[in-house]
């Protein structure tokens, strides 16, 4: 185990998906503000370790992706015009074939998607001109309308699902705490939820079964704050977050690799990239226990998060000082 390059000379956050057990896809941007696109099949990376695949975009943030079914990867992100891009693979080849769809929208942040079923994307933006939550859904047939969500928002909403036709976003307001809003019944609820914490950006939420909800947030002390929703009965802590140590510089980012097993990672002050693991009955250990943390290492230079087969092995992707990406593993 240990870190490795995988070239490129990119900026921010990677975005990594998976439509199976032996295949890993994972999107960066580049510094001339391109999409480029690395997949694993088995043990092989492709173009080749190193090398990319350019899909073009002129892109100011971004990108994210998700995966509804084998052969389809959907990828989002904010153009310069500060409009959604949207861009994906049907099996065969990219669509549009040269450039990116627009889907319109002033926005800030780069847009964020979910999917709870084949042929349905959710996608969710922060309104630049109101700061309100807006989400564009697609159907299987055609893009749905724009609809505020309203809420006055920071940062970059978090959405999640754990089954067909569920969809649970939250967002940091700007009183600092956490919201929650949710799709259920093909309707969504009145209005956002207060849910506490005084948290720095945005939170990071994952679901590894249907009524389980994990949300992780860097807190205003720098360290990592958790709070779960357990067997759609309620949430713990009720109140505000558990404070779950770290010394945050940028994350966390979470993953549900299985049923009852979490990883999370965070970039240190250190720089260096820490794991924790939530495991067992209800997520009710961890992994190390009580607040301390695991280093891996890498000196890293932005955001790491953690490959979605989690269940097999941990892996972690994240730009490396030289500006190259890497992973450990």
């Amino acid at each position: 185990m240990g870190w490795s390059s995988l070239g490129g000379d990119i900026i921010g956050e990677p975005a990594v998906v998976s439509w199976a057990t032996d295949r890993l896809d994972i999107f960066v941007r580049d510094t001339h503000n391109n999409v480029l696109h690395k997949w694993r099949e088995g043990q092989d990376w492709k173009p080749s370790r190193s090398g990319w695949e350019p899909l073009g975009g002129d892109i100011a943030d971004g990108p994210s992706a998700v995966s509804w079914d084998r052969d389809r990867l959907d990828v989002f992100a904010r153009g310069t015009d500060n409009t959604v891009r949207h861009k994906w693979f049907d099996g065969t080849r990219w669509n549009p074939h040269n450039g990116w769809d627009i889907l319109g929208h002033d926005i800030l942040e780069k847009p964020t998607v979910v999917s709870w079923g084949a042929h349905r994307l959710d996608v969710f933006v922060h309104g630049a001109l109101d700061h309100n939550l807006w989400h564009r859904a697609w159907n299987g047939r055609q893009w749905e309308s724009w609809e505020s969500l309203n809420g006055q928002i920071l940062g970059t909403p978090a959405p999640v699902s754990w089954g067909p036709g569920r969809i649970d976003v939250f967002v940091c307001g700007t009183d600092n705490g956490v919201w929650h809003r949710a799709f259920v019944n093909n309707s969504w609820t009145p209005a956002f939820g207060p849910l506490g914490g005084s948290i720095r950006g945005s939170p990071n939420a994952v679901s590894w079964a249907p009524t389980r909800l994990d949300i992780f947030a860097r807190g205003s002390n720098d360290a990592v704050h958790h709070k779960a929703w357990w067997r759609n009965r309620e949430w713990f802590p009720k109140q505000d977050f558990e404070y779950v140590g770290g010394n945050v510089l940028s994350g966390p980012r979470a993953v549900a690799g299985s049923p009852e097993h979490l990883d999370v990672v965070i970039q240190g002050s250190d720089l260096n990239v820490w794991h924790k693991a939530w495991n067992g009955p209800e997520g009710s250990n961890t992994v190390p226990a009580g607040t301390n943390w695991v280093s891996l290492g890498g000196n890293v230079a932005g955001v790491p998060v953690l490959s979605p087969l989690g269940s097999q092995k941990l892996e972690v992707f994240v730009r490396g000082r030289g500006g190259d990406l890497v992973f450990w593993s």
